[in-house]
């Protein structure tokens, strides 16, 4: 599920028709993240991020955090 849901997030994020950003430095300033975290979450380095990292990504992306379950993370 994790997976899944990083991998929405990413897709939304540099699909021009959704957000159109250009590279992980703008969605790190959107979603007021550093952007060595995004950077890590996306080249996928960071297997286990953080609830707040995944609520901050999605609602940069537009995406409804309802949806997310937070029993995926382990530091809830």
């Amino acid at each position: 599920m994790l997976k899944q849901i990083r991998k929405d997030i990413f897709d939304a994020a540099f699909d021009p028709d959704i957000c159109g950003y250009s590279t992980t430095n703008e969605l790190a300033e959107e979603a007021d993240l550093c952007w060595t975290t995004v950077d890590n979450l996306y080249r996928g380095v960071t297997k286990k991020p953080g609830w707040f990292t995944i609520v901050k990504l999605a609602k940069a992306v537009g995406m409804d955090v309802r949806l997310i379950d937070r029993k995926e993370f382990s530091n809830v």
